[in-house]
């Protein structure tokens, strides 16, 4: 756990607070590479305190299969 430290100049007062770390985890349908079957690769996007890791999962899906997100 990271933790991030203030202390005021007017008082000997410390503040001592966790940082917020966010994770996100995505699948996607890369639709800029479809191949000849009409199938699109599904990619994982990785997001951990704003820095961002994309990765192909192996898996591939037609667009039909899937919901829309609306």
């Amino acid at each position: 756990m990271h933790l991030e430290c203030t202390l005021s100049t007017n008082s000997k007062l410390i503040i001592i607070k966790p940082k917020t770390m966010k994770l996100s985890i995505r699948f996607y349908l890369d639709k800029s590479k479809i191949n000849k079957r009409g199938q699109s690769s599904i990619k994982c996007r990785i997001t951990y305190n704003k820095i961002r890791k994309e990765f192909s999962t192996g898996c591939v899906a037609s667009a039909k299969c899937l919901p829309v997100k609306e």
